[in-house]
């Protein structure tokens, strides 16, 4: 375990100065993006949660107390900044989900992409027996959804209130009323994304193009 922090530290940023104190905290600044769109982010402070940058006050101090988990130190530092309101856009990490228990804010969710029941959070829904135990376990104060089929399944794997909002991101641009004759396609291709494009999309587009 103290060999892999060591791997961790080599490769990333790392601070040595406590975090601020912060009302909020947005988990993962993969989240920026979307949170930015709804709140100031000049009162707010970021977790780094995909070990790119590690405070070492945080980490020293959890190795005093014997804990050397990742999901340990994540828990520490929001504990440490006071947080009140917990935010992310990666709503289908599950890490997030038991925050509630342990650091005593209000955790909230901005779905930010299609959730899939494939090798997604979904999954789960496929073994009845482990998902009693992860629904248990696990707890969103308020989760933003894009429609209500995916409200209704994290319902079924997640205790809290679901809120049907909508894209934050499509919402947030400006619908233009002319009407254009042709076929719009909107793609999951995002740029400098390391998964290939799945081969039934290139299909797709391929015979749009035809047609």
């Amino acid at each position: 375990m103290i060999l892999n922090y060591i791997k961790i530290l080599l490769k990333c940023k790392y601070t040595f100065l406590p975090p601020k104190k912060s009302e909020v905290v947005i988990f993962d600044e993969h989240s920026i993006q979307i949170i930015s769109k709804i709140f100031n982010l000049k009162k707010i402070k970021v977790l780094r949660t995909r070990k790119e940058e590690i405070n070492l006050f945080i980490l020293f101090k959890n190795f005093i107390k014997l804990k050397f988990g990742f999901n340990e130190y994540l828990t520490s530092f929001i504990i440490f900044t006071k947080a009140k309101v917990i935010i992310t856009s990666i709503d289908n990490n599950k890490n997030f989900y038991n925050l509630v228990s342990s650091c005593k804010a209000i955790t909230i969710f901005f779905q930010n992409g299609v959730r899939m029941g494939h090798k997604d959070i979904f999954e789960i829904l496929n073994y009845p027996k482990q998902l009693k135990n992860f629904k248990k376990n696990n707890f969103v104060n308020f989760m933003f959804t894009f429609n209500q089929m995916t409200s209704d399944l994290y319902q079924k794997i997640i205790n809290g209130k679901t809120i049907v909002c909508g894209s934050i991101l499509s919402n947030s641009k400006k619908i233009s009323f002319k009407k254009k004759k042709g076929i719009i396609y909107i793609s999951l291709f995002r740029p400098n994304f390391k998964k290939k494009t799945h081969i039934n999309e290139i299909k797709l587009i391929q015979s749009l193009g035809k047609y």
